[in-house]
């Protein structure tokens, strides 16, 4: 079925004039960060060895893309996963 330009219109129409609503569809998966100085190379391959000295996690996916809309919406800054 082809979608005409009054049809358009009549939907558009029947928006409300408040702030629109955003359905986010996706995985909320944990993103990790792990830093530290790497002072060798690993046997195995090319990959530098780390000496773990500070850990980092927040959502990702789309559980990321939701936190980072929801602090636009409300002013402040991304905020970090508990």
């Amino acid at each position: 079925m082809a979608v005409t330009a009054p049809d358009a219109l009549e939907v558009a129409a029947g928006i409300p004039r408040k702030a629109p609503r955003v359905l986010v569809v996706g995985d909320a998966v944990l993103d990790g960060w792990v830093s530290g100085p790497a002072h060798r190379i690993g046997r195995d391959g090319p990959v530098p060895v780390v000496e773990q000295t500070d850990t980092r996690i927040a959502p990702g996916g789309a559980a990321g893309d939701q936190l980072d809309r929801r602090a636009r919406r409300d002013g402040r800054a991304g905020r970090r996963a508990r």
